[in-house]
C-alpha cells in the first residue's frame, strides 16, 4: 500500500475510533510515523489531532499527544486547533484533556474566534464552565467586535447568559463594530428570555437598571444602520419580543428607523410577515404610516411580491395611495396572483340594484371609488326593473364598465330600463363592476 493510501486509511480509522488498527498501521513504518505527526489532510488542513478531538476519541487523542508526541497547538487552514474542534462539538472530556496538556485557552482561529466563543454557539454550559475555570477571557472580541456574550445572546440560552453575567458582571458592557449591543442581538433573534434577563434581572448588581441607564443598552437605542430592537424584532417576526418591548418597556410602536423613516410595520411587510403585521396593529401601529418617500407598508409588501400579506393589509383597511413619485402599490405588483388580489379589492360594495342603490353606486364611482355592485336576483332594478332576465342585460352591460357604448350625437345610449348607475358611470368613465350575487 502506498504512503498516501496509508494516510487516508489513518484518517478513516481516527474518525471511527479504531486505536488498535492505527497503532498497527504505523508501528512498522517509521517514515509514516514521523510524517503523520505533522501531516495536514485535505483542503481543510486538518491533522489527526483535529479528527480525534472533533469525534471525541479521547484514547486516540491521548495516544497522539503522549506516544506520538504531536504538538497540541497544531492548526489547520482556518487556524483551528484541536481545542476549537473539541469545544465546537461539545466533547467535554477531550476539552479537559487538551487544557491539561497545555492547549492555549484563548487561541484564535480565523476571524479571531476563541474556543469560548465557539462554546457559546453550542449552548454547552459545562464546556463553558471548564474554559472559564481555566482563565478563558469573556471580554475578547472577534473581527466583527462581538464578544462571547453577544454570541450567547444570539443563541438565547438563559442558563449560559446567567453564568456569564455571574462570572463576569461587566461582560454585557459591549457593542459590535456597527454599534449593536447584546440587547439588540437578543431582540433581533427573538430571544425573549434573554431580553427579560438583561432588562429585568435583580441581584447584587441590577443589570436591568445599569442597562437602561447606559445609552448603548437602551431598549430604543439604534445601531449605526439606524434600526432599534423593535425594528429587528419585526424584521425577524418575533411577536413575543414585540409585546415585551412595547407593552412592558414602553417603546413607541411607531418609532422610525434609518434616514428613510421606516416603521416596524414596513419591516414586517418587507419580509411578508403577516402575523407580525397583525401583532403590530394590535399594539397600536399606524396602518397608513408612510416613509420619507410616501410609501406605506402596502407599497413594501407589493414590491416584495408578498400576495398574502398584501391581501391581509387590504382587508385590514389600508388604502393604496401614491408615493412621492406618483406610484401606487398596485403598480409594483408583478406576479399574477398578486395582481389578481390587488384587483379583487373594492372601496365600496353595494347590495341590490334598486333606484337608491344605483344612485349610491354611481355617485361613489364618480368620486373615484372602486365599486362592486351586487344583486341576488337574476334581473336589475328591483321593483323598478324593466329588463329581465339577467342574460338579456349582459350584451348591453359587460362585466367591466365603461364599454364601447353606442351613441347618438356623441351621447352614450342604453336600452330603456338600464340601471341609472350604469348611465352615470359610462358618462363619467368610472370603475364599476356589476354582478349577480
Amino acid at each position: 500500500m502506498d504512503e498516501e493510501s496509508v494516510f487516508r486509511r489513518l484518517v478513516k480509522l481516527t474518525q471511527d475510533g479504531q486505536l488498535d488498527f492505527i497503532k498497527k498501521e504505523i508501528q512498522d513504518n517509521e517514515k509514516v510515523r514521523e510524517r503523520v505527526k505533522i501531516k495536514h489532510f485535505g483542503r481543510s488542513g486538518d491533522t489527526l489531532l483535529h479528527y480525534a478531538a472533533r469525534h471525541g476519541h479521547l484514547r486516540i487523542l491521548t495516544f497522539l499527544i503522549e506516544e506520538m508526541e504531536m504538538d497540541v497547538e497544531l492548526y489547520n487552514c482556518d487556524y483551528k486547533r484541536a481545542l476549537h474542534e473539541a469545544v465546537s462539538m461539545g466533547q467535554g472530556e477531550c476539552v479537559s484533556y487538551l487544557i491539561a496538556k497545555g492547549a492555549k485557552i484563548d487561541c484564535l482561529k480565523k476571524a479571531d474566534w476563541t474556543p469560548l466563543m465557539m462554546a457559546c454557539t453550542r449552548r454547552n454550559l459545562e464546556v463553558i464552565r471548564e474554559l472559564m475555570a481555566h482563565g478563558a477571557d469573556p471580554a475578547l472580541k472577534n473581527k466583527d467586535g462581538w464578544n462571547c456574550f453577544h454570541i450567547a445572546c444570539r443563541e438565547g440560552d438563559p442558563d449560559v447568559i446567567q453564568h456569564l453575567l455571574l462570572a463576569s458582571p461587566d461582560v454585557w458592557r459591549t457593542e459590535s463594530k456597527i454599534h449593536r449591543t447584546p440587547l439588540h442581538t437578543a431582540a433581533m433573534h427573538g430571544c425573549e428570555d434573554v431580553v427579560r434577563i438583561l432588562l429585568d434581572r435583580n441581584g447584587h448588581i441590577t443589570v436591568a437598571k445599569m442597562l437602561l441607564e447606559k445609552h448603548q443598552a437602551s431598549p430604543s437605542a439604534a445601531d449605526c444602520l439606524g434600526t432599534q430592537p423593535l425594528h429587528q424584532a419585526a424584521l425577524t417576526a418575533q411577536q413575543g419580543a414585540l409585546h415585551f418591548l412595547v407593552r412592558d418597556l414602553g417603546v413607541d410602536v411607531n418609532e422610525r428607523a434609518t434616514d428613510m423613516q421606516l416603521t416596524a410595520l414596513h419591516y414586517a411587510a418587507k419580509e411578508g410577515h403577516t402575523d407580525t403585521i397583525k401583532t403590530l396593529l394590535k399594539l397600536g401601529a399606524d396602518l397608513q404610516a408612510s416613509d420619507r418617500k410616501g410609501r406605506t407598508a402596502l407599497h413594501t409588501a407589493s414590491g416584495g411580491q408578498h400576495a398574502d400579506t398584501v391581501h391581509a393589509l387590504l382587508r385590514l383597511g389600508i388604502q393604496d395611495t401614491e408615493d412621492t413619485s406618483g406610484t401606487m402599490a398596485k403598480q409594483l405588483a408583478k406576479k399574477q396572483d398578486l395582481v389578481r388580489k390587488m384587483n379583487e379589492e373594492y372601496d365600496v360594495i353595494v347590495l341590490g340594484t334598486g333606484l337608491t342603490e344605483c344612485i349610491l353606486s354611481g355617485i361613489m364611482s364618480v368620486k373615484g371609488k372602486k365599486v362592486l355592485h351586487m344583486d341576488r336576483n337574476s334581473y336589475y332594478g328591483a321593483e323598478s326593473a324593466s329588463i329581465t332576465p339577467l342574460e338579456d342585460v349582459r350584451p348591453v352591460t359587460p362585466t367591466l364598465i365603461p364599454p364601447p357604448a353606442p351613441s347618438v350625437m356623441g351621447v352614450p345610449t342604453l336600452s330603456p330600463g338600464a340601471p341609472l348607475c350604469m348611465l352615470v358611470c359610462i358618462q363619467q368613465n368610472c370603475s364599476l363592476r356589476i354582478m349577480r350575487c
